[in-house]
């Protein structure tokens, strides 16, 4: 199974590499890409965990669950606004 699990990211990662990250980019940048999107996923492993543990019911783990979107999602409005020049 963990060969599996293992072979499933790796083909995601190749699929993102093909086609998300510019194809001019230097070593560095797709290194790094790598191991953003690999802590992306290791961070979804955690969030499972953290859900499993709580383990107190439907309502806790929605409430986690939506803190966790809602800071994405506010990172997410300050990229963007930075990177339009709004910040």
């Amino acid at each position: 199974m963990k060969a599996a699990v293992f072979d499933f990211l790796r083909k995601d990662w190749e699929q993102y590499l093909e086609k998300v990250v510019p194809k001019q980019a230097s070593e560095t940048q797709i290194i790094e890409t790598r191991r953003a999107f690999y802590a992306g996923a290791f961070t979804v492993v955690k969030v499972m965990q953290v859900i499993k543990r709580l383990n107190k019911g439907e309502q806790l783990e929605t409430a986690w669950l939506m803190n966790a979107q809602n800071e994405c999602l506010q990172f997410c409005n300050q990229e963007v606004a930075e990177f339009m020049g709004l910040k």
